[in-house]
């Protein structure tokens, strides 16, 4: 175990249990959001981000509508 394990579990058992869930939920924030800047997007991901990226650029080319309700007429329509 590293020096900045073992200090980092010391500095846990010091503080109270509402601290230590306190702190745990922040290293689980923490860690999630450096998976997810570090992650690799597949294929279809990239894709995707791809088309979205797109369609802000030209948006005349895509299909608007008022609400959302009339989007989901025209997909019950097309189903």
């Amino acid at each position: 175990m590293s020096n900045n394990t073992a200090e980092a579990i010391r500095i846990m058992e010091e503080l109270p249990e509402s601290g230590q869930v306190l702190a745990l939920n922040l290293l689980h924030q923490v860690l999630k959001a450096w998976r997810i800047q570090n992650e690799i997007p597949n294929d279809e991901t990239m894709e995707a981000l791809k088309e979205g990226e797109e369609m802000i650029l030209h948006p005349e080319n895509y299909k608007r509508y008022s609400t959302f309700r009339d989007f989901m007429e025209e997909m019950e329509q097309d189903a």
